[in-house]
């Protein structure tokens, strides 16, 4: 290493649409490693990103009337389940796939509610 020239990370060109929204100021440029706070930054708003699409998933697929202790447990699963998806959020499309999935879970869910509302009429 030279005297004036610091250590840097590049950060991919080849993301997703999504993390590529939230890495755009960086896309293509090298990070100083002594200034990773942005990336940090940048990186935890994508986790709370799929985290947020996690918890809608769930609530709207598969979410049952449970004690508190057990939602608890399941809400700490999936935040800890979320970190490696995060990782991988950079790379592949997951929070594409979990908005796609919020959105199917929640046509469904529509038209579910929809339906028995118009079964309760008709008895």
């Amino acid at each position: 290493m030279t005297g004036n020239m610091a250590e840097t990370i590049v950060v991919p060109t080849d993301m997703w649409p999504i993390a590529n929204f939230i890495f755009q100021g960086y896309v293509g440029k090298t990070i100083p490693v002594d200034n990773l706070d942005q990336l940090a930054l940048n990186l935890f708003f994508l986790y709370c990103i799929i985290v947020v699409l996690s918890v809608l998933v769930y609530n709207l697929g598969f979410a049952r009337k449970l004690p508190i202790l057990k939602n608890v447990i399941i809400y700490v699963m999936l935040l800890i389940g979320c970190m490696p998806l995060t990782v991988m959020g950079m790379g592949l499309p997951v929070a594409e796939g979990m908005f796609v999935i919020a959105i199917i879970f929640g046509v469904y869910r529509f038209r579910l509610h929809r339906g028995r509302k118009n079964q309760s009429q008709q008895a």
